[in-house]
């Protein structure tokens, strides 16, 4: 299945730093396993009784992002943030849901947005220049926005080279991805390759080799596409995105029985996955 490389939630996940008194504790593990009804309840509470406890704002805040209630969750990191300013993961999460928030509004509310988000990534980065999260943020920022509403890829070039000082292997992943979607396609390949030396056959995150594989695939290069990936199969053979990725691979070579064949792997891990069910029931009608 075709991921957009550059959500990037795999292969260069967002660290929280959950970094509180032991009073919060029971919420934040409601967060770190995604019951964030669970952690309104438990944070709204706190904030009612400790109305000045910047924490417990901010604990609130990525509680309601988490819902999906993106207003609610800026409301209180900007609580979070008033209360404590110095504290670079506010200032990034707010940056965050600021950026969730602007893919749901207008063009001219996302122009209007867009300097906020690039500002709470910019702070979080100037009180921790070391926050891979926030300098992640403002690479995207650079390479997704418009000049007209800030965006500089230079910037976002500038940003990941960064990230690769700080951690070469998340930095060089990255470059991949932003080079690749610069169209500067030679740069892309060389840290590609970089990269694949890196990973090599690490178990630690087979997803890179499917970002690898669908990049070439967009490359109009299926014979090595297939080759990454059988490599992330191997390495995640009860992952039915690694079969259904397989079985793409195979398509755009033609070999469609070999497809079908990767598409009901996929199914047989997962009876419930979409994209490899619709291609498996239209390849059953094409290959005897």
């Amino acid at each position: 299945m075709v991921r957009f490389l550059l959500v990037l939630l795999i292969l260069l996940p967002v660290q929280a730093s959950f970094a509180a008194g032991p009073s919060l504790e029971k919420g934040i593990k409601l967060i770190e396993s995604k019951d964030f009804k669970g952690a309104i309840l438990f944070f709204g509470q706190r904030v009612k009784e400790n109305p000045d406890d910047p924490d417990a704002s901010y604990y609130l805040g990525r509680a309601y992002l988490g819902t999906g209630d993106y207003e609610t969750a800026i409301d209180y990191l900007e609580q979070a943030v008033d209360l404590k300013e110095s504290v670079a993961d506010y200032h990034f999460w707010l940056g965050q849901a600021l950026g969730a928030k602007a893919q749901q509004v207008n063009p001219v509310r996302q122009a209007l947005l867009a300097g906020d988000i690039r500002d709470e990534f910019e702070e979080a980065v100037k009180l921790n220049p070391n926050h891979i999260p926030a300098l992640n943020g403002l690479v995207m920022f650079h390479l997704m926005a418009p000049g007209v509403m800030g965006g500089d890829k230079d910037k976002a070039l500038q940003y990941a080279g960064t990230i690769k000082k700080l951690d070469e292997r998340k930095g060089t992943l990255l470059l991949c991805q932003v080079y690749a979607k610069l169209g500067r396609i030679r740069e892309a390949d060389a840290e590609y390759k970089k990269a694949e030396a890196a990973f090599q056959d690490g178990t630690d995150n087979p997803g890179f080799f499917n970002v690898y594989g669908y990049y070439l695939l967009e490359q109009k290069r299926p014979a090595e596409a297939v080759i990454q990936f059988e490599r992330q199969a191997r390495l995640a053979p009860k992952d039915a995105n690694s079969w259904d990725s397989l079985g793409d691979g195979y398509l755009a070579l033609g070999k469609k029985k070999d497809a079908l064949e990767a598409f009901e792997k996929a199914l047989q891990i997962n009876p419930g996955f979409k994209a490899s069910k619709e291609k498996a029931e239209k390849l059953r009608k094409e290959v005897k």
